[in-house]
């Protein structure tokens, strides 16, 4: 969830001129060598290609709805239904509040 906010708040200062395409690219780049299949000490940030993914995810939407990374099966295979639900519930009120990010 952390890559797709940053990805969301990396739109919004680009959008303000605090971020220029390198540094898009630059953040882009670093994902590749920060995941739990490339840093030795990282357990349950994803793989690389993931975080990738949900950072360009989060850049990319107009809507906080689609950065729901706490839904999907796989999730609950990790974390188990119950805390999945927990998280679900936690994350409900951000769904239908702040959605445009120009």
């Amino acid at each position: 969830m952390a890559d797709a906010l940053a990805g969301r708040w990396a739109r919004f200062a680009a959008r303000n001129g605090n971020l220029n395409a390198k540094d898009i690219k630059d953040i882009l780049n670093a994902t590749k060598q920060l995941g739990d299949d490339t840093f030795p000490y990282s357990a349950g940030h994803g793989s690389a290609a993931q975080r990738r993914q949900w950072f360009r995810r989060g850049y990319l939407s107009k809507d906080l709805s689609e950065l729901n990374t706490f839904a999907g099966d796989d999730v609950e295979r990790l974390i188990g239904r119950e805390i999945q639900d927990e998280l679900l519930k936690a994350f409900a009120p951000l769904q239908g509040g702040a959605r445009d990010i120009p």
